[in-house]
């Protein structure tokens, strides 16, 4: 049994994944130069600053290797202690008392040796988490354990500990392959088929430039076909672009969350996850800050939500840090709700309306940048332009419309909730006890129609309420302040 009070070395493992993370940023850096090389041979080679590169990276490998064995962490009784660096060297303590998640990831080196990273984070630090490389899975739930036993102030004896029994954990919610490509088949293509095209506009960037002559004919010869077939070319262009989005779409699902498991074991939730990186995270109830859900158009029409639920982590790593679930249904979505935030009675509450120049906010930021578009790509067929204008500030006009219908905010004696959106619904709530300041902002407009914007701040994230005529606005801060003030329960 490993006494943590000793300095301990990682795996051995760690020695692939240095050799593995340095390959890949090799591999990145010299994609354009073994490129040229093997498909023209005869003209390109690599230049000095390739080989200056090509060396500096070998160093760096042998460094990285030499620091594995530099490498060490061991835990006293106030801090978490990790000493590592070759050349350079660090010295890292992390009081044991601040330590808030340590949480498991793998990649597939880590899955084929049977071992995980270690990721430990501590609230309220503006640095990057500490992680250790590569520990054996029977290793790294001892450390976990023999830490949490250390943060609650549970004695060891000569610095071990065994395993506590785990609580029961019971399923939330599980994705199997058939609900993950359902689940893909309800995404946001749009934003997959803005990504298709970046990277087919990088890739012929690319090409371009190593195969000018043959880039400039191929070119040539497809602007002709389309010349003569412009509706044909058009519909196929589209219908490739949309099936390449879907099939994109289901891909990131399935990779993402792979063999998804959410459970509860009493004291807070667990997600494990993934396909090649397998990721398992964990918050404790009591440090929760606030949840956020999404769900678009179709995942409504089949019953579908997207859960995040966020704590109080680094300012670095708290979107890392937080807990996302798609595929739940609404009533799973409430009850969590209601689980996580028991205080809040949800039957009771006094809305808060937005105010009505939100309408024009929303019409400035819809038409602003897409009508000069429109106005420049059309200079030459003004009348075609003008019926573009037009539905698009129709279609702007009905969208910031329904947007401002559509946003409520329902004010809790313990907390606040806010919904919005049009064809994607996304709804925040949080309580009271969990913010951490608040902050009242006016743009020219507002100040000019008494309005206020009020941010609400959390160590997990923040929460923008716009528009709020500025009398209720300042209630609203001085009753948030006063919850805040005279809560009784901790905030983490």
């Amino acid at each position: 049994m490993i006494d943590f009070k000793e300095a301990q070395r990682q795996s051995p493992v760690a020695i692939l994944l240095i050799l593995y993370k340095v390959f890949r940023i090799v591999l990145r850096q010299s994609l354009p130069i073994i490129v040229v090389v093997l498909l023209n041979p005869k003209s390109g080679r690599i230049d000095f600053w390739g080989l200056l590169f090509m060396g500096l990276a070998t160093i760096s490998a042998i460094s990285s290797i030499m620091s594995y064995f530099r490498f060490f962490y061991f835990v006293d009784d106030t801090h978490f202690h990790i000493r590592k660096g070759w050349i350079v060297k660090s010295n890292i303590s992390i009081p044991i008392e601040r330590i808030q998640t340590i949480d498991f990831s793998q990649n597939p080196i880590h899955k084929i040796f049977n071992v995980v990273q270690l990721d430990v984070d501590t609230a309220g630090s503006a640095s990057k988490e500490i992680n250790i490389n590569a520990l054996k899975l029977e290793d790294a739930e001892r450390l976990r354990a023999f830490l949490y036993s250390k943060k609650g102030h549970i004695s060891t004896e000569k610095g071990t500990i065994d395993l506590e029994i785990p609580r029961q954990e019971r399923l939330l919610h599980k994705l199997e392959l058939g609900e993950l490509i359902k689940l893909g088949l309800v995404q946001n293509h749009l934003r997959t088929a803005g990504i298709i095209i970046a990277f087919g506009f990088t890739v012929y960037g690319e090409i371009s430039e190593i195969f000018e002559k043959a880039t400039n004919k191929f070119i040539e010869d497809t602007y002709g076909v389309i010349e003569k077939n412009t509706m044909y070319s058009t519909i196929l262009s589209i219908g490739v672009l949309f099936f390449l989005s879907i099939i994109g779409s289901i891909i990131v699902v399935i990779g993402q969350n792979f063999n998804l498991r959410f459970t509860f074991s009493g004291k807070g939730y667990k997600v494990v996850k993934g396909l090649l990186n397998k990721k398992q995270t964990s918050i404790s109830l009591n440090k929760i800050q606030l949840l956020r859900w999404s769900a678009n158009y179709l995942q409504r029409r089949f019953n579908m939500v997207r859960l995040s639920i966020y704590q109080a982590a680094s300012i670095m790593v708290n979107a890392k840090r937080a807990i996302s679930i798609p595929g739940l249904r609404p009533s799973d979505v409430d009850s969590i709700t209601e689980q996580v935030f028991s205080d809040l009675d949800f039957s009771e509450y006094q809305p808060l309306k937005v105010h009505r120049l939100y309408i024009v906010r929303r019409m400035l930021m819809l038409t602003v940048a897409p009508l000069f578009i429109i106005i420049i790509a059309n200079l030459d067929q003004p009348l075609r332009g003008a019926i573009i204008t037009l539905v698009w500030l129709i279609i702007s006009i009905i969208w910031s419309y329904y947007y401002y219908k559509n946003y409520t905010v329902k004010v809790f004696k313990e907390g606040v909730m806010v919904e919005h959106g049009v064809l994607t619904r996304r709804g925040t709530v949080l309580e009271w006890k969990n913010i951490q300041s608040i902050g009242l902002h006016q743009s020219p407009i507002q100040k000019r129609r008494a309005l206020n914007t009020i941010h609400l701040y959390t160590a997990a994230g923040s929460l923008s309420i716009p528009f709020i005529e500025e009398d209720v606005a300042g209630n609203f801060r001085d009753y948030a302040i006063q919850k805040v003030e005279t809560s009784q329960k901790a905030w983490m």
